[in-house]
């Protein structure tokens, strides 16, 4: 006849049991955790490595600009030196190119024909040369000492300015568009001349609203010519509101301000702008 198995001993195995499956339950619980935390941290470990490549990436374009940044500066200072190169290069050629164009001034001498003032348009070129002085004319008749008057002009020119005009040659130029010749005595049309070599030196614009007659002297003095009046009436016919005469030879002219002048100093300071 079997035996029975006493409820305390019933008891015990029924807690073994329990213990041996909560503890089976707790270790599937613990794996399956582990398990998913090894997961995680291998997804993690594949972020990290993907965000590290995208670093290694960047850390790449960002020395590839960098090359390029440098090769740019590079290319910019090769550019610079160049410009300034060709700058110092066209600076060389301006001023020659300067040194070799004429430099051309215009202005008015005053002359009579008959009984009448006439005013000549006068042109002065000076190009780099050896200082030759010449005269050119159109319908014009250079009475006297022309060529002298120019070559006194030329030296109170250089006086005044302090430019030396040994390496220059200069042309001046008388054109009357009458048909008929007009009478042009040399000398008188000295201070003219002397105030449009001036001009062309100093690169300043005679103005045609102030006319001038009167020589030229060696120390700058305007000295006295014929036929004030006639040519006063021209120059007001002319449009111009000043005449300037050597002094002691003013008259009263309609029209126009007469006013008498020395030096030609006086005369610069009223017809250069």
């Amino acid at each position: 006849m079997a035996k029975r198995v006493n409820s305390p001993n019933r008891l015990l195995v029924a807690i073994i049991v329990v213990s041996i499956i909560f503890s089976s339950y707790s270790i599937y619980s613990l794996f399956i955790q582990t398990q998913e935390q090894s997961a995680a941290i291998q997804s993690l470990g594949g972020q990290l490595l993907d965000k590290s490549n995208a670093i290694n990436e960047l850390d790449i374009k960002v020395e590839s600009l960098t090359l390029d940044v440098s090769n740019l500066n590079s290319q910019l200072k090769s550019r610079e030196l160049a410009i300034k190169d060709l700058s110092t290069r066209l600076g060389i050629t301006q001023s020659e190119v300067e040194e070799l164009t004429p430099v051309v001034k215009s202005y008015f001498a005053l002359g009579v024909s008959g009984n009448k003032g006439i005013v000549i348009p006068l042109e002065v070129k000076m190009s780099k040369g050896t200082g030759i002085v010449s005269v050119n004319i159109k319908n014009v008749e250079l009475k006297s000492d022309a060529q002298d008057s120019i070559r006194i002009a030329t030296k109170v020119s250089q006086d005044y300015t302090g430019v030396d005009l040994s390496e220059k040659d200069i042309t001046v130029t008388f054109v009357n568009d009458n048909p008929f010749i007009v009478s042009l005595d040399g000398p008188s049309a000295g201070a003219a001349i002397t105030l449009t070599i001036i001009a062309g030196v100093l690169d300043r614009t005679p103005s045609s609203a102030v006319l001038i007659t009167g020589t030229i002297e060696s120390d700058g003095d305007v000295g006295p010519v014929g036929g004030i009046e006639e040519k006063a009436s021209a120059a007001a016919s002319e449009g111009a509101q000043i005449f300037l005469v050597p002094v002691g030879q003013k008259v009263n002219s309609p029209g126009i301000e007469v006013a008498e002048v020395k030096k030609i100093q006086e005369v610069v300071n009223l017809v250069l702008k």
